[in-house]
């Protein structure tokens, strides 16, 4: 029944790293984990999305991942821990950061990519879907005067 539930709250994400595959999720414990690293709000979708506001909002181009192995290595990382932490927590509600499996050694720019779209794919799941960035939030409307 649970697994039901966590499907519909967003679906159960995995990414193969070396040779073993992972969960990744992103319950509010793992974005604190991510603030913690790198002092960065990953509710705020503009942290890790660029937005070209340009294109309509299904054209695929609009948006980009900005946490680029290549550029933020270390953010990058963070941000993979993050969801490994997470997918840990899916599977046990006492697990720590301590408890996330260490594949720095096993991330390169051969599988950065591929990690990237299934981060991307799990934000998109887990964050996005309920925040969205500054630039295209609309205010709230006034309220009105009570006589």
């Amino acid at each position: 029944m649970a697994d039901l539930l966590q499907e519909e709250i967003a679906p159960v994400v995995k990414v193969r790293i070396g040779k073993k595959s992972y969960p990744l999720a992103f319950p509010i414990a793992a974005v604190l984990l991510f603030k913690q690293k790198t002092g960065e709000n990953l509710f705020r979708v503009d942290t890790w999305m660029a937005i070209n506001s340009d294109l309509k909002e299904d054209d695929p181009q609009r948006y980009t991942f900005k946490l680029d192995a290549q550029e933020q290595p270390e953010k990058f990382l963070a941000l993979l821990e993050a969801g490994l932490y997470g997918g840990l927590l899916l599977e046990n509600e006492s697990a720590t950061p301590a408890d996330i499996p260490k594949v720095g050694a096993s991330v390169n720019l051969s599988n950065a990519d591929r990690i990237g779209a299934k981060l991307v794919e799990v934000l998109v799941a887990h964050i996005a879907q309920r925040a969205k960035p500054e630039e295209e939030s609309q205010p709230d409307p006034p309220m009105a005067e009570s006589k």
